[in-house]
């Protein structure tokens, strides 16, 4: 009796009018709306020292995906040939509630560093990104500070 009730429950569910999905297709969520991405760039610059003179750039790169919290990443590039020491570092203001850090992340004789995503802990936030480079052993450092909020 439970072969022929198997039998006739795969039979009725082969025969169902179901819709068909082509499973070719990126499946889309049914929320539509933009990721925000947002970036600010500063030279990095030390004291007395000209723009012109900069031996690099701090880069800040956030986004705020539809239904999660915003993300940031900040990098440190160096201009031309390496640098004794790069530096770089985010910080999230969440909303005024909290605070999160990625802490410095440095890297020697290299021309480019980048913190991890640091994800905020809440939908409004306020991203800065802190940016410090040693060209040489005896040159002074150059920072610069970036911002993105969402």
């Amino acid at each position: 009796m439970s072969i022929i009730a198997s039998s006739i429950l795969s039979f009725s569910l082969l025969t169902s009018p179901v819709a068909s999905e082509d499973l070719s297709e990126p499946v889309k969520d049914s929320v539509e709306g933009p990721e925000i991405t947002l970036s600010d760039d500063s030279f990095l610059t030390a004291e007395g020292l000209s723009v012109r003179a900069s031996s690099g750039k701090g880069h800040l790169e956030g986004n705020n995906p539809l239904g999660l919290k915003p993300r940031a990443i900040a990098s440190t590039i160096v201009n031309s040939g390496t640098a004794v020491t790069v530096k770089a570092k985010i910080d999230s203001n969440n909303n005024g509630t909290s605070t999160s850090t990625s802490g410095w992340h440095t890297l020697s004789n290299t021309n480019k560093v980048s913190t991890p995503k640091l994800v905020a802990l809440t939908e409004k936030t306020t991203f800065f990104g802190y940016h410090q480079i040693k060209k040489y052993k005896s040159s002074d450092w150059e920072t610069a500070q970036t911002q993105v909020s969402f």
